[in-house]
């Protein structure tokens, strides 16, 4: 058994992962929670960016003690069923102001996770321009303005590529 793990080489999978930026006019938002435990204390965080990737609003709150679905509701996902209702509810205001939600990785997604890990850290954080930003923050929204891709290695196959 050892000459055989000694000579195995997982088979690598990757995947080009990057925040896209929205159309002209138009605005995106991306939301994160975090959870320290389970339950334990929870946050989220989101940002609404424009479509040169400058930030128009972002907000971090640390909302208590939670189960990490409570913090991380991804309605691209099987809904658990006790989150069932908040998800709808989400689902439907997207339908009203004719937006739609997507996954995306984490890799595509650092702003709102590094937010939603500010509000655990820190304190509670309401952002209205770039400068209010936390230097890390800054330092994340310059990458993303980059357009510069990242990689997402795995040993198991990627199902889908998102942004």
């Amino acid at each position: 058994m050892y000459q055989q793990l000694s000579t195995y080489r997982p088979k690598l999978y990757y995947a080009k992962v990057l925040w896209r930026m929205p159309l002209s006019g138009r605005l995106k938002c991306n939301t994160d929670g975090a959870s320290r435990g389970n339950p334990g204390r929870s946050s989220y965080g989101f940002c609404i960016r424009d479509s040169r990737g400058d930030l128009v609003y972002a907000q971090a709150k640390d909302i208590g003690i939670k189960e990490n679905t409570e913090a991380e509701a991804e309605g691209s996902w099987t809904t658990p069923w006790e989150l069932k209702d908040i998800v709808e509810d989400i689902k439907e205001g997207l339908r009203f102001i004719q937006g739609q939600s997507m996954h995306t990785f984490r890799e595509g997604n650092k702003l709102a996770g590094f937010l939603a890990n500010q509000a655990l850290d820190n304190e509670d954080l309401e952002l209205n321009s770039f400068a209010d930003v936390p230097r890390e923050g800054s330092k994340i929204i310059d990458m993303d303005k980059s357009q510069i891709p990242q990689l997402r290695i795995k040993t198991r196959r990627i199902s889908r590529i998102c942004s």
